[in-house]
């Protein structure tokens, strides 16, 4: 239907688009390329250890972008970075266990829709630095995971 459409309205017969057309890479794949575009991927060594290589990267990068300052707060080092955690709390209620996961969910919901829009910029962001493409069904499906996740059966699995 969409490709007659398309063809009527440019003037070309438009072929639609299949699975065929842009083969889904493999997670091996996809972790080899997202390494090699980091510098970080390994041939020799399992596929565990190029994952914990491209994590690792990544947080030495985010590391070396922030001044000290964040770097002490980030890694909870210092006085400050304990005064901004147990800021206005009481002494048997440091966020522990549960109590961390309820505000974590809390402050997830309260991004709105700003988390689904942040999640799938970088589900883009990965997916294009590894020099792929993801069909729209997969951002759909972020989207569904995170409305399951941040609704009644988050909130269920943080009271149980």
């Amino acid at each position: 239907m969409v490709d007659k459409v398309l063809s009527k309205t440019i003037g070309k017969h438009v072929q639609p688009v299949t699975d065929e057309d842009y083969p889904q890479p493999t997670w091996e794949e996809l972790i080899e390329g997202l390494g090699r575009r980091l510098r970080c991927y390994e041939a020799e060594v399992e596929l565990v250890d190029n994952e914990w290589y491209i994590c690792d990267r990544v947080v030495v990068d985010a590391l070396r972008a922030m001044d000290p300052k964040q770097r002490r707060l980030f890694l909870g080092a210092g006085p400050s970075a304990k005064q901004a955690v147990t800021e206005d709390l009481p002494q048997e209620g440091r966020l522990k266990g549960p109590r961390r996961a309820a505000h974590a969910l809390f402050a997830a919901n309260a991004m709105g829709f700003s988390l689904y829009q942040t999640a799938t910029t970088a589900l883009a962001f990965v997916t294009h630095a590894v020099g792929i493409s993801l069909p729209f069904a997969a951002y759909t499906g972020l989207s569904s995971v995170l409305s399951v996740v941040l609704g009644p059966v988050g909130w269920l699995g943080v009271g149980l």
